[in-house]
């Protein structure tokens, strides 16, 4: 189901109709159209839409996934590297700003933990 809000956050009523991620990435598919992809959870969820992806054959740079470091985690990052390689991977590191007014050794630690990644 693609929704912009969590059930817990914002609760399902009546009037909404649900989107499945499959028919509409069928619909896109089908019109060549590039896909982003706004991952608000991993470990499962990652497989199911690299599955989804990979049956209705995107090409690789059509792809693009978005997702921050505390969901997706080194190996969500890495899974959709291995199986997306040319696809576009955001993972926004916002956080950093905050991190290296406060704490600058501890900002370059986790600097380089992200430059070992690629």
């Amino acid at each position: 189901m693609l929704r912009h809000d969590s059930f817990q956050e914002t609760p399902w009523h009546r009037t909404e109709h649900p989107f499945r991620l499959e028919a509409c990435l069928e619909a896109l598919r089908e019109r060549e159209r590039s896909v982003a992809l706004d991952l608000k959870e991993g470990g499962d969820v990652v497989e199911r839409v690299l599955s989804i992806a990979t049956t209705l054959d995107f090409d690789q740079d059509s792809l693009w996934f978005n997702g921050s470091i505390e969901v997706l985690g080194e190996s969500g990052i890495q899974r959709l590297a291995e199986a997306y390689p040319a696809a576009t991977i955001s993972v926004p590191v916002d956080f950093l700003g905050p991190l290296l007014l406060a704490a600058p050794a501890h900002a370059r630690e986790v600097l380089a933990t992200l430059g070992s990644w690629e």
